[in-house]
């Protein structure tokens, strides 16, 4: 027998297990995300000390920013095995796409054309540099792209840090 003829003679059965499939949903739907991939992140890595130590602050932070008197640049932190985290690289805006993001920012519009200003901002003059070094680069650049990529000294690869 077919499984349409065993649902079709089994009415009650077949009801009562799509009552069961509908409320598993629900459930899914309510309790949030049960895929086990993380949410926006709301909290990020900062080190005010070119990236000898961070601290967590607010994700929508535009470093450098002020911090105790210091400027804080976002710090990208990983962790080999069960190593002790450190910052791979230090990242921040250039001082001019630094002001604008902030002025858009401040403006509190809800409008699309306001997102799509903040949006396209993030995602220009971004600078970034391993801890000790002096100078800062673009992330595209040859330099840039060995900066961002982790590496561990045994030759495993690391895992990011998320506050």
């Amino acid at each position: 027998m077919g499984v349409r003829e065993t649902l079709n003679k089994n009415k009650m059965a077949t009801a009562v297990a799509g009552g069961c499939l509908l409320l598993l949903g629900a459930v899914v739907i309510i309790k949030g995300n049960a895929s086990g991939i993380p949410g926006p992140l709301t909290r990020a890595y900062y080190s005010d000390d070119d990236g000898k130590s961070f601290f967590a602050d607010d994700a929508n932070k535009v470093a450098p920013f002020d911090h105790n008197g210091k400027p804080a640049d976002r710090a990208y932190v990983y962790q080999c095995g069960s190593g002790k985290p450190f910052v791979l690289y230090l990242e921040r805006y250039e001082e001019s796409t630094r002001s604008k993001l902030t002025a858009a920012m401040a403006n509190k519009s809800s409008d699309t054309a306001a997102a799509a200003a903040v949006a396209e901002l993030r995602g220009s003059g971004i600078e970034i540099k391993k801890p000790g070094e002096k100078n800062w680069v673009s992330p595209t650049s040859p330099v840039g792209v060995d900066t961002v990529t982790p590496k561990c000294p045994d030759g495993g690869a690391p895992h990011g840090v998320y506050p």
